[in-house]
């Protein structure tokens, strides 16, 4: 009987050692495609998600936009669900320029590190760290911008820091 007792609590102990199964990538997908649509950013009916091989992670962004048999695809690197913060910037920054997929310069990096500081909390992006980052990638893109185009953008000083 004893022993039946020490096998009960070894396996007790061995469940609830067991770890956790891996979070759903498209469940997380999902919500953080719903936490961008309550906060007014919401992708048209017709843009497909789906994951990228060759996707890479460059700058805040780990997207890419691609126009597959005439229809909007949203191509997301393995990394970008690396933490719920980087999967919202990586959609934050594909938004801005999906209605007329083209090849971002520095001026659409920098809107789009810019769109993640200012909107980046009310979608969901709650890391300080990575909302740091984003402000001195904002600031990098900023100088980088020609000056023309530059006077659009906040001066990265006047910009409160996360």
């Amino acid at each position: 009987m004893r022993a039946l007792r020490v096998f009960g609590l070894a396996l007790a102990l061995g469940c609830a050692a067991a770890p956790a199964p891996a979070p759903d990538p498209d469940a997380q997908l999902e919500a953080a495609r719903q936490d961008l649509a309550r906060a007014g950013f919401d992708f048209d009916a017709d843009v497909s998600f789906a994951r990228g091989p060759y996707v890479v992670c460059e700058a805040i962004s780990c997207a890419e936009l691609q126009v597959r048999s005439g229809r909007r695809t949203v191509l997301l690197a393995r990394e970008a669900w690396d933490s719920p913060a980087r999967l919202r910037a990586s959609l934050l920054d594909i938004w801005g320029r999906y209605q007329k997929p083209r090849a971002p310069d520095y001026r659409d990096k920098a809107e789009s590190a810019l769109r993640v500081l200012r909107d980046g909390p009310r979608v969901g992006i709650e890391d300080l760290v990575f909302l740091r980052r984003v402000y001195h990638m904002y600031r990098q893109l900023w100088s980088q911008v020609p000056d023309k185009q530059r006077a659009a953008l906040p001066r990265p000083d006047d910009l409160a820091y996360p």
